[in-house]
């Protein structure tokens, strides 16, 4: 079993079915990449790294994956993008859940996101987690 692919279903479902997040954001929520010319501001989320927590022999438990999820937007809009970064860390800290073929135990942010980048002399701000999953078979 894929836990990444019964994760990305899990966080696409918590973000998009809110009503207060895509109030702000539309129903822009993106797995790895915005498309081109993407309206701002939206959601990204992507896995960035885990590993399988393993039983006696070769029984695998759970997987823990570690998943970036922020908002993208100008950097004028910093303080629209600050609630829009709370909102994310309100709905996934602490939360679990289930998908049609998997459940995820928990979520928990290990660290903030927090930067700026600029390209052809627009800035661009970058606010959310690094939130650790822990993924099970259903």
């Amino acid at each position: 079993m894929i836990e990444t692919a019964r994760a990305h279903e899990w966080l696409y479902q918590i973000l998009v079915n809110d009503a207060t997040l895509n109030s702000f954001v539309g129903g822009r929520v993106y797995r790895r990449l915005a498309p081109p010319a993407s309206a701002m501001p939206y959601l990204i989320f992507q896995y960035q790294a885990g590993h399988d927590v393993q039983a006696v022999g070769p029984y695998r438990i759970m997987s823990s994956l570690v998943y970036v999820v922020k908002v993208v937007g100008l950097a004028t809009s910093y303080a629209t993008l600050k609630t829009i970064a709370d909102r994310i860390d309100v709905l996934l800290q602490a939360a679990s859940g289930a998908t049609a073929d998997g459940r995820v135990l928990s979520c928990v942010r290990e660290s903030a996101i927090d930067y700026e980048e600029e390209d052809a002399g627009v800035r661009y701000q970058h606010l959310g987690g690094q939130y650790r999953l822990y993924v099970q078979p259903a």
